[in-house]
């Protein structure tokens, strides 16, 4: 909106990840993994995401 020419967005993870201090409690990423069935669902902030994106 203010003239600033973004040609990309880089979200923190595609995925579930961890960190290496915390192991696996934390969560990130807009992918949700069953950790049981690796089984991969949407989070909402990736529909956000998408939405965003597809708008701006």
């Amino acid at each position: 909106r203010e003239g600033v020419n973004v040609k990309g967005y880089i979200t923190w993870t595609f995925l579930d990840g961890f960190e290496f201090g915390d192991g696996f409690k934390d969560r990130f990423g807009l992918i949700y993994v069953d950790r049981a069935t690796l089984t991969r669902y949407r989070k909402k902030s990736s529909y956000w995401i998408q939405d965003f994106l597809q708008r701006h």
